[in-house]
């Protein structure tokens, strides 16, 4: 592995790491910054079905952010497995979120994992998310989604 490899890899863990920080302070442009600037595509477990542009990201944030207790969102993204190809990477992570809800009747809600894989491209020096797909397992029998995500 070459030192830029090392380098762009160790960059993309460090946008994951500020992103999920974001995610802890509720400020929702800072969780957009992850994203490339023009172009990124986002596809949420929320609705509508895709996003175009930061404003995905932002709205998504902003929406979740309002529905908890300020100060009580947490957010990890783990077993992040990262895949450089030149000014292309690949992130596979799951993401861990809890939260207080304003609403008790949405506590299930508020603590959940998805699934997520990123494609990154570096910008101007320094990667951005283009295009990210956020999921859940779905049970077949049931039809219910597993907002627990365990192996």
């Amino acid at each position: 592995m070459t030192n830029d490899v090392v380098a762009d890899e160790k960059a993309i863990r460090e946008l994951f790491g500020n992103l999920m920080d974001a995610v802890r302070r509720e400020d929702a442009p800072g969780v957009a910054q992850a994203y490339a600037p023009e172009g990124f595509i986002y596809l949420d477990v929320s609705t509508p079905r895709a996003f175009h542009g930061r404003e995905g990201a932002e709205h998504t944030w902003r929406l979740w952010f309002s529905m908890i207790e300020p100060g009580s969102g947490t957010g990890d993204a783990t077993e992040l497995q990262v895949t450089v190809a030149g000014e292309y990477a690949f992130a596979m992570h799951f993401d861990h979120y809890t939260a207080k809800p304003k609403d008790p009747s949405l506590a299930h809600l508020f603590d959940f994992t998805n699934r997520a894989t990123s494609w990154l491209k570096k910008i101007n020096g320094r990667w951005h998310i283009l295009v990210e797909h956020n999921s859940f397992p779905i049970d077949l029998v049931t039809g219910q989604a597993d907002f627990k995500s365990k192996e």
